[in-house]
């Protein structure tokens, strides 16, 4: 019921527990895949994968800044990953009550 939490949220802010912002892009060309979700989540430290390309000396993390930016295609949207569903319940059993 992800509009009706949106809905929800806007009602009642405190219906959300907790959430994020992530970066996001919507597939919206008509195909398999229309409607699909591409999120990209900064990392807290550079890769692993970066580690072994840093040489002898210790990690150096603003040498790898620019390889934690989001992808050019994608905006920040604060998203949802935690809800409280009695709450979410009965806000929509009162709503749909009236």
């Amino acid at each position: 019921m992800r509009d009706e939490l949106a809905v929800a949220a806007l009602l009642d802010p405190s219906v959300i527990r907790e959430s994020e912002t992530l970066y996001l892009d919507a597939v919206i060309q008509q195909g398999p895949k229309y409607g699909h979700s591409l999120v990209w989540r900064k990392p807290e430290e550079p890769l692993s994968f970066f580690l072994s390309y840093s040489g002898p000396d210790p990690v150096d993390s603003s040498k790898w800044s620019s390889h934690l930016e989001p992808p050019y295609d994608r905006r920040p949207a604060q998203v949802y990953l935690e809800a409280d569903v009695a709450k979410f319940r009965a806000l929509v059993v009162e709503l749909l009550s009236r």
